[in-house]
């Protein structure tokens, strides 16, 4: 997983993304591992129904 991809997949809503007051994004590591396992033989955008998006 590169980082231009996580930033995009959270920009989209597939992986939840925490923001610090800086502006940096920062994702929790549960998150990401059920993300990929969730994903594995597909791409994010069609297991992305499967997904539950976290906001504040």
């Amino acid at each position: 997983m590169s980082v231009g991809s996580l930033r995009n997949w959270s920009d989209k809503g597939l992986v939840p993304v925490y923001r610090t007051p800086g502006g940096q994004r920062r994702y929790r590591a549960a998150d990401l591992d059920a993300a990929v396992n969730s994903w594995r033989g597909r791409s994010p955008l069609e297991s992305a129904h499967e997904l539950h998006v976290v906001s504040d």
